[in-house]
């Protein structure tokens, strides 16, 4: 037991040591395990008195460890002024302009009709 104890202590103290916040507070909340109702678990017979519960309150003991951040103490550079953007426009444009070929589009070709008797293959 007295091992456990100093293996928590060395590890609070390097996490200490490491630039770590930590921050212990205890918390009190209300039992949501009081008024149990139903069959309480119990497939047959009936379940068994309701024990009573001297303190309807629970304290909680919370730890939290805030790590610090890569470069927190470093100066942060200071952004340039944003230069405006320059456009570029299309002067002279030559070539085919995206079209492959200037001849009218064939027509499409006209469907084959529907047959007029349909036999059912048995």
């Amino acid at each position: 037991m007295n091992k456990v104890v100093c293996v928590i202590c060395v590890g609070l103290l390097i996490v200490g040591a490491a630039g770590c916040a930590s921050k212990v507070y205890t918390v009190t909340k209300e039992r949501v395990d009081i008024n149990v109702a139903g069959n309480q678990g119990f497939i047959f017979g009936p379940p068994p008195a309701a024990h009573t519960v001297q303190n309807p309150n629970r304290n909680i003991i919370n730890l939290d460890v805030e790590l610090p951040t890569v470069g927190e103490g470093e100066e942060q550079p200071q952004p340039q002024a944003e230069q405006p953007k320059q456009v570029a426009e299309d002067k002279g444009v030559s070539g085919n302009a995206g079209i492959v070929s200037q001849a009218a589009p064939e027509p499409a070709p006209e469907p084959a009709p529907a047959p007029a008797k349909v036999e059912k293959i048995k």
